[in-house]
């Protein structure tokens, strides 16, 4: 059903964005001026929250809107792989209490963590990069 409601999320912010380019609120010392905190992005004096669904499509329609293009696929990767940490810390803190996930959950969510923790990491650079490298243009 997430899945689902994430899907119509965000296709209904990618058909019904009528903004151009020219309505981007970012100028080129915004773009120099990227990093991320937690669940939250920030172009210069510009904060997003990419919590949730609905925060997530935000933020991507803000990109395209600002010809970010480029940084879409790395944010969609950091997205998932975010996830993917969330779950991996969440079954190290599952296998850790109980008794008997010491030799079944602990192990894989200790691999699932130590996999996809530094790939996120990057996602997340690459996305800033991407955002970064539009300055100028």
């Amino acid at each position: 059903m997430h899945t689902l409601l994430s899907a119509l999320i965000l296709a209904t912010s990618l058909f019904t964005s009528t903004a151009s380019a020219a309505e981007c609120q970012w100028d080129d010392e915004d773009r120099q001026s990227v990093f991320v905190a937690g669940k939250n992005v920030y172009v210069g004096a510009h904060a997003y929250s990419v919590a949730g669904s609905v925060g997530q499509a935000e933020f991507e329609n803000e990109l395209r809107r600002c010809g970010a293009d480029n940084a879409v696929p790395a944010y969609r990767e950091w997205v998932g792989r975010r996830r993917w940490v969330k779950r991996g810390t969440t079954g190290i803190i599952v296998g850790a209490l109980v008794p008997v996930g010491w030799f079944t959950v602990l192990p894989a969510a200790i691999i699932v963590t130590a996999v996809h923790g530094p790939r996120a990491a990057d996602a997340r650079e690459a996305t800033v990069r991407a955002i970064r490298a539009t300055a100028g243009e």
